[in-house]
């Protein structure tokens, strides 16, 4: 696969638009398995999709990996984006990555909505734990009909780089973004 996504690098500045990467990314072809802290869960930053309590967890377990991790993943409630390699030449992408699903869009809500980690410190024990990262199968992402598997904004057609939904979600949940703007970056 050889879809552009747009992977956003935390809050906003000055009302305008998150920076952010295009990343050129292709699915997983194994499975990781990664171990969790409560240290990683504290350290969580609500909203975000690169620095939430998963995304350290991955960073802080690169050794699991096959390939390398350049900066902190982007998660989202059923995907993780880690970017493998930066790109100095191709005008519509700045780095290349790969894809895995994850089962753990419980853990992504609690750590947007428990700007505390109250419910973090009373159960250690939802973080203190094995995670892992999976891969998608070939031609999993494809619906039979040929369309898109995951509808995504206005279809005109374009190559441009989409904003993920979970991320906008993200940013919305934790109070990051108002709805009008997070309407006018669809």
């Amino acid at each position: 696969m050889k879809k552009i996504v747009r992977v956003y690098l935390g809050e906003m500045k000055d009302g305008g638009t998150p920076p952010s990467y295009r990343v050129r990314v292709r699915y997983a072809k194994r499975d990781v398995r990664i171990n969790g802290t409560i240290n990683q869960a504290i350290k969580g930053r609500p909203g975000v999709t690169i620095g939430c309590h998963l995304s350290y967890t991955t960073w802080e377990n690169a050794e699991a990996f096959s390939h390398p991790i350049l900066i902190l993943p982007a998660f989202t409630k059923s995907r993780c984006v880690i970017i493998t390699k930066w790109l100095k030449d191709d005008p519509k992408a700045d780095a290349l990555g790969i894809v895995y699903q994850h089962d753990y869009g419980d853990l992504v809500e609690l750590n947007d909505k428990d700007f505390k980690k109250i419910y973090v410190k009373e159960h250690p024990e939802w973080v203190e734990r094995e995670f892992v990262l999976h891969s998608l199968p070939e031609g999993s992402h494809k619906r039979k009909d040929g369309k898109r598997s995951v509808p995504h904004g206005v279809d005109d057609g374009s190559k441009r780089a989409y904003v993920p939904r979970g991320a906008m979600k993200r940013a919305l949940d934790a109070g990051l973004i108002i709805p009008a703007i997070a309407e006018l970056m669809k």
